[in-house]
């Protein structure tokens, strides 16, 4: 089982997300954060085999925390954004040199198949078996 942080502040795209990821006997979702504070703290505390994470939160946005992340206790980080505006793709290349290992747009909907398969790469291509 890939044990998965998910982090998003948007409570109906958590939501989403916990509904792809949960359908999936592979995926277990071990915490849940609503900003990049919280990410930090959950990582450390729950060693997840990949976390999902937006870019846009309060308090401490998606590159703030992938960095501290990174610094801290190293995972694979899927970094994910709802918009395609300029200023977010900036900050996706910008969260991508802080170390995360892929940057990927938010799903639309419960049904994306691509996101089910993403976190799963991720953790596999990390290196770090999933527990």
């Amino acid at each position: 089982m890939i044990r998965v942080l998910l982090v998003e502040d948007s409570v109906v795209q958590r939501e989403i997300l916990r509904r792809i990821l949960g359908g999936d006997s592979a995926f277990i979702i071990v915490a849940e954060a609503r900003n990049g504070k919280e990410a930090v703290h959950m990582v450390e505390e729950h060693r997840p085999d990949v976390v999902v994470m937006d870019i846009h939160m309060p308090d401490m946005n998606g590159v703030e925390a992938t960095r501290e992340i990174m610094r801290r206790c190293p995972v694979p980080i899927v970094v994910a954004s709802a918009t395609l505006r300029k200023r977010d793709m900036d900050m996706g290349l910008e969260a991508l040199n802080a170390g995360p290992f892929r940057s990927w747009p938010n799903p639309k909907g419960p049904s994306c198949s691509t996101w089910k398969k993403l976190p799963r790469n991720c953790a596999m291509r990390s290196g770090r078996p999933p527990r």
